[in-house]
């Protein structure tokens, strides 16, 4: 036989091979994904971490030479988000704190703490030492964490969950990178959401009879024109209460209701909070330690130019522009840092399900479901708080850079207010109809 032929034959038959072996790998279904690794999430996580951070510091420097202020609210900002991130692990939010800290003090003007110096190299014995202990350590970690997993898992059997979610907790403060232990924590939030989801299933349940109920009493003819609930009366009262206010407060805030118009071209900010201290015939506090922190004096200068609007809004914008804001208090307009003003402020809860709750057209909506009203609910809660952030001082909102924030608490159909006196107060006003 000549070899070209045989070569040839050869090739065709491999050929042959390989193009059946790629139908066979074609023909079959796609594998399922590799279950995610929570150590490799933790990883991830720590990346995206030491990315945001470093970009933080960038912008910063941008700042730094033009608004000193804004430069440390940016960093101010990441460093929270850092310091209350739970995905990345506890030695990166030390490592990363303690860069942005570096950082706030350099812009700030202050001294910047050395790195701590790096240990001399250990010797031979030393490493099979530490490495010894490395190794113990281990082993005890292993038996720690398969003792603790049995005792959830006993915990868990007898219905104690919660026990069983302190012993998870407890063991990932004490073991934060353990692949075992945060395996665990991924699979007792799945299974805390199988738990919500089963009651949500039974809230629904009971919402669909007692819709079932409001059809069978829309039936029957009212007795009056106009009938409301046995409560309604009760929940008026409770939610038209106001914060407690002076007299000399209230004063205050009436005169910050009043419009005014001006047009500053930069003015001194001394020179500005002085006349608007005129205008509203009060002093207007300022804390000193404020301005240090945010490395600031009133020798700045000032450029507003507004038409009728309320001397609340002017001074607002004006403090907002280096990062201040005001808060009335002890009957006085105090300036200082959000950050500051953030732990003065008043939380008061204030129920409107009777005004937010979706009930459809026929006293619950059952042609459609109650899904169709917890939509219709989220939708006038967002309506209903868009509103508040737009018409009631907009500026103190931490949407727009202020201390104050709203959060609508579903389980118990209420707004959680976390505000001033002076904005509780407008709040409430609203609510009464004023």
């Amino acid at each position: 036989m000549c070899p070209a032929k045989s070569w040839v034959r050869g090739a065709s038959a491999l050929c042959g091979l390989v193009w059946i072996g790629a139908l066979t790998v074609w023909g079959q279904p796609p594998r399922p994904p590799a279950p995610a690794d929570p150590l490799a999430r933790r990883q991830v996580a720590d990346q995206k971490a030491q990315a945001m951070v470093q970009e933080a510091i960038t912008l910063a420097q941008r700042y730094a030479r033009t608004n000193p202020a804004k430069a440390v609210q940016v960093l101010r900002s990441a460093l929270a988000d850092i310091e209350t991130s739970a995905a990345i692990s506890p030695t990166m939010r030390q490592q990363l704190s303690g860069q942005l800290q570096a950082a706030i003090a350099q812009v700030q003007g202050r001294p910047v703490p050395p790195p701590p110096a790096e240990p001399g190299r250990p010797s031979p014995q030393d490493l099979q030492k530490s490495r010894q202990q490395a190794y113990e350590r281990y082993l005890a970690e292993v038996r720690d964490v398969q003792e603790a997993i049995q005792r959830i898992a006993q915990l868990q059997e007898r219905g104690q969950l919660e026990a069983a979610q302190k012993q998870i907790d407890e063991l990932a403060r004490r073991y934060p990178d353990n692949p075992a232990v945060l395996l665990l924590q991924d699979k007792e939030r799945f299974a805390q959401g199988v738990r919500d989801a089963q009651t949500f299933a039974r809230l629904q349940a009971d919402r669909l009879a007692a819709l079932q109920r409001d059809i069978l009493r829309s039936t029957l003819p009212p007795l009056r024109d106009v009938e409301f609930p046995p409560d309604w009366k009760q929940k008026t009262e409770r939610r038209l209460q106001t914060v407690r206010l002076t007299e000399r407060e209230k004063k205050i805030i009436d005169a910050l209701d009043k419009p005014t118009s001006v047009n500053w071209q930069n003015v001194m900010l001394e020179e500005v909070l002085q006349e608007l201290s005129n205008q509203l015939g009060e002093n207007i506090l300022i804390d000193k330690r404020s301005l240090a922190d945010l490395g600031i004096d009133l020798q700045r200068p000032v450029t507003l130019r507004a038409n009728n609007l309320s001397l609340r809004t002017v001074l607002r914008q004006v403090l907002a522009t280096y990062g201040l804001t005001y808060i009335v208090k002890d009957e006085a307009i105090q300036v200082m840092t959000v950050e500051k003003a953030r732990g003065l402020l008043v939380t008061r809860v204030y129920y409107l399900g009777d005004l937010v709750q979706g009930i459809g057209p026929f006293g619950g909506a059952p042609q459609w479901g109650t899904f169709l009203d917890l939509q219709q609910t989220l939708q006038n809660v967002e309506l209903l708080m868009r509103t508040i952030q737009t018409s009631i001082d907009p500026l103190f909102w931490r949407e727009n850079g202020g201390p104050g924030s709203i959060i609508f608490h579903y389980p118990s159909m209420s707004l959680i207010v976390r505000a001033s006196a002076e904005v509780h107060a407008l709040f409430g006003s609203r609510l009464a109809g004023r």
